[in-house]
């Protein structure tokens, strides 16, 4: 997967110069220096690893007593106090790996100057998902054998996955004392390296033969940049600082400034929808209470001694009461419904009616066929002269098929 990196020098923001590399899919190396991300950076990527170097990072460890994330953000600062020369709430501490005799591993750094690298690098778009010390990215480390990082002059040592520090000055001859004294620490302890692997940047290039006498212990000397071998390499941080206040936004934030526009937009036309919406229910409930209260009023002005109760439904039913005793035929009376079916079924030579019978606005006829489905053609028929016609199930018997038509008027219930 693709990915970029950003190396910062120890004299950042003196110097202001970053070290801008980006791997891409099929491990292809992209690795420019300057103050800017250069023009290939423009686009989005999966993630961007900040490499911070090991002259501006403590590494140590400490015995907290608990791993909480609440409750060590409060107390890391403090826990690492006797280790620091400057007031805890300058700094920021994040917390590594448990290592197996129970200390956990912690990384310090001034707080303002990694504050004023995040705030420059999201200046140009850019919010890194990790910050690791330089030193903990340093290839082909052995469990049993430790590296050193080394320019000619000073370099950084890293003793296991998550530990690390830099290295004062040293000559051709003579390695660093920090490292010598990190050797004669780690013998006492019982837990001394077997070999060292020195990782040559820069010249003049340490003398293997009088290193390996002075500490005791066999060296090798690899030559090239390293960290472009651990860029094609990098994987899962030992140990991040973004931790606590530090801690990047979730998702890609150049997202946000991109799609804000158009999401207040969206925004403000789902306000003025809904606002529509409510208006428009508004009106209409408001005219149908209207309605309502002119049927009720037209109701007590025909019917006074009515008790009211549903205006329409009662109008309904006072008025085909009205009809019926002026002698007007209503849509689903008898007679009504018989005339229109009657010469369809007279008509019909093969279809005999057994018997009709009536109720509640419906016209029940028990018909004869000679055979299944013959009352189809007689359905549609009855069906096309203005009334609804559904067919009961078939039954056989007495030479022929027998069924029930409920006949209404095709506007009925």
């Amino acid at each position: 997967m693709s990915h970029r990196i950003i190396q910062v020098g120890p004299d950042w923001p003196e110097t202001p110069e970053l070290r801008w590399i980006q791997v891409a899919d099929g491990g292809a190396v992209q690795d420019e220096r300057g103050e800017r991300p250069p023009a290939s950076w423009q686009g989005r990527s999966s993630a961007t690893q900040l490499w911070l170097p090991a002259a501006r990072v403590l590494l140590g460890t400490v015995r907290l007593p608990t791993r909480s994330a609440s409750k060590v953000r409060d107390i890391l600062p403090f826990a690492v106090e006797d280790q620091l020369a400057v007031d805890p709430e300058q700094v920021h501490v994040a917390l590594g790996p448990e290592l197996p005799n129970g200390e956990s591993v912690v990384a310090v750094v001034d707080r303002a100057w990694l504050r004023e690298l995040l705030d420059r690098l999201a200046g140009f778009g850019i919010q890194p998902r990790t910050a690791v010390p330089d030193v903990l990215v340093l290839p082909n480390l052995d469990p049993q054998r430790w590296t050193v990082l080394w320019d000619g002059r000073e370099g950084s040592l890293r003793q296991a996955e998550a530990l690390g520090q830099p290295l004062d000055v040293g000559t051709v001859d003579r390695p660093p004392l920090g490292l010598v004294h990190a050797i004669e620490e780690a013998r006492t302890s019982g837990a001394a390296p077997l070999g060292l692997d020195i990782r040559a940047t820069g010249k003049p290039l340490p003398d293997i033969a009088s290193w390996s006498r002075v500490l005791g212990l066999p060296v090798v000397l690899h030559q090239g940049d390293p960290f472009l071998e651990a860029a094609r390499k990098t994987g899962p941080a030992p140990l991040n600082l973004l931790q606590g206040s530090l801690m990047p936004a979730r998702g890609n934030a150049g997202w946000w400034p991109a799609l804000r526009p158009a999401l207040i937009i969206l925004g403000i036309m789902l306000l003025v929808q809904v606002l529509g919406t409510i208006g428009q229910w508004w009106m209409l409930k408001r005219e149908a209470n209207q309605l309502r209260a002119e049927m009720a009023s037209t109701f007590r002005q025909t019917f006074p001694n009515a008790a009211l109760v549903d205006p329409p439904l009662q109008m309904q039913r006072q008025l085909a009461d009205l009809r019926q005793r002026a002698g007007m035929a209503e849509a689903g009376d008898f007679l009504v419904l018989l005339s229109r079916v009657a010469p369809v079924l007279a008509g019909s030579n093969e279809v005999e009616v057994r018997a009709l019978r009536y109720g509640n606005d419906v016209l029940e006829a028990d018909v004869r066929a000679p055979g299944p489905g013959q009352t189809g053609a007689l359905v549609s028929a009855l069906g096309a002269n203005g009334v609804r016609v559904q067919a009961g199930p078939e039954q056989a018997g007495d030479g022929g098929v027998s069924t029930r038509l409920q006949i209404q008027e095709a506007g009925g219930s």
